[in-house]
This record gives structure tokens, C-alpha cells and sequence, in this order.
């Protein structure tokens, strides 16, 4: 029974560390956009060794595939 209580108790304990890295890659994130409209450049920013975030690298290219994927055909018309 200790066994199981560890195992419960490790997976909290991860849980909350996933739910705070998502936090932080949140406010990551913001953080980058933010200084993008205050006029910085990807170009500045990366000299200076503040690359892209992982998680706006992520949705930039699922974006990107979503906009060039080719438009789905139309459902077949079923008679009734």
C-alpha cells in the first residue's frame, strides 16, 4: 500500500510541475509577442539569446500547415 501511496503522491507532485511549465511557457510566450509589438525584431531578440519560444514556435507552424493544406472536398450530396 506504501507503493501505491508514493505513486499517487509522485504523480501530484508531476502534475503540478506540468501545470507550471505550461504557466511559464504561457507567460514565455506573452512576453515575446509583447516585445515584438513594442518593435523589436526576432533577429534583435535572438542576438541578445532570447530565441523564439518553443510553444509560439509550435503554434506558428501548426498555423502554417493548416494554411497551406488543400481545401477538403465538399461532402457528398446523399438522396433521400
Amino acid at each position: 500500500m506504501t507503493a501505491v501511496r508514493d505513486l499517487v503522491k509522485s504523480r501530484t507532485h508531476l502534475d503540478q510541475a506540468r501545470e507550471l511549465v505550461r504557466a511559464a511557457e504561457l507567460d514565455d510566450a506573452r512576453a515575446y509577442a509583447g516585445a515584438l509589438t513594442m518593435g523589436w525584431s526576432r533577429e534583435e531578440l535572438a542576438s541578445l539569446g532570447l530565441k523564439e519560444p518553443d510553444k509560439v514556435a509550435r503554434i506558428q507552424r501548426r498555423a502554417t500547415r493548416q494554411r497551406t493544406a488543400p481545401p477538403a472536398a465538399p461532402a457528398p450530396a446523399t438522396a433521400e
